[in-house]
């Protein structure tokens, strides 16, 4: 038989960006980046749920009024979705990481940010054995340097359970 193939569009008038995708334990797709078509202003974090043929279940928005840009998704052990990047509009610095946790449905459960007065941006999220997160990326708020690799272990509920910078003088 022949295979299907599709192709589908998501956002609106501005500029949406997918940066992750999963296929999800439904055999739908989740898609993860940002949205300025969508949410509370700038960028925002951007989730959107599909069926296996890419039609739109649902979609959700994280951030605030400052620019939020979402880099990486999971689908977690229990059935919901934990997103990660890096946040202009809450934390300690320019950029700070960001991890949001949601449900099933794409609601927002709870939120960290993690970082210092310098920008710390997130690339990579999984979720570990022992139900908790590991996120990487590079800080110039930590280290040796003028940015070092960052990785950040946290426990179920994103308090973090050590963090170590890696890397030289430059």
């Amino acid at each position: 038989s022949e295979a299907s193939i599709w192709v589908k569009t998501y956002g609106g008038a501005g500029q949406d960006s997918a940066r992750s995708l999963i296929e999800t334990s439904d055999g739908g797709y989740a898609i993860a980046g940002s949205t300025e078509s969508l949410g509370a202003g700038g960028n925002d974090f951007w989730l959107v749920k599909t069926d296996a043929a890419g039609n739109e279940e649902w979609n959700q928005t994280y951030g605030g009024t400052g620019d939020d840009y979402g880099r990486c998704v999971i689908q977690t052990s229990d059935g919901g979705y934990a997103l990660a990047g890096y946040t202009r509009s809450y934390g300690a610095g320019s950029d700070d990481f960001w991890l949001v946790k949601t449900d099933a449905s794409g609601t927002a459960t709870w939120e960290h940010t993690y970082g210092g007065a310098s920008a710390d941006n997130l690339w990579s999220l999984i979720q570990t054995s022992d139900g908790g997160y590991a996120l990487a990326g590079h800080t110039a708020s930590y280290g040796a340097g003028n940015g070092d690799f960052w990785l950040v272990k946290t426990d179920s509920i994103g308090t973090v359970d050590w963090d170590e910078t890696y890397g030289g003088a430059d």
